[in-house]
């Protein structure tokens, strides 16, 4: 299982979110199986996205191609987002 994730500070959380949630469509086009927004709890302005994809390639490509950069402009982030992509080695119990 590939993830990617995106650390990003935001000017308002819920500009953010609109632009987030209207982005699912280019999202679903790469491949995205879906995921998770976390938000920092002394900060509610930091944002971490974490998104299930077939593999790296597809998340490399959605974050490379020019949509992603305007949704990121049109949603208030404050450059530059930290990007990782994560293999899932191991889901340990409890």
């Amino acid at each position: 299982m590939t993830w990617g994730m995106v650390r990003i500070n935001v000017k308002d959380y819920e500009q953010w979110k609109q632009q987030f949630d209207g982005f699912a469509a280019v999202r679903r086009e790469f491949g995205s199986k879906g995921g998770f927004v976390l938000r920092d709890v002394d900060d509610a302005n930091r944002i971490t996205v974490m998104l299930e994809y077939p593999d790296a390639d597809s998340f490399r490509r959605i974050v490379q191609d020019p949509r992603m950069a305007d949704a990121q402009r049109r949603g208030g982030v404050i450059p530059p987002p930290e990007v990782a992509i994560l293999e899932e080695t191991d889901r340990p119990p409890i």
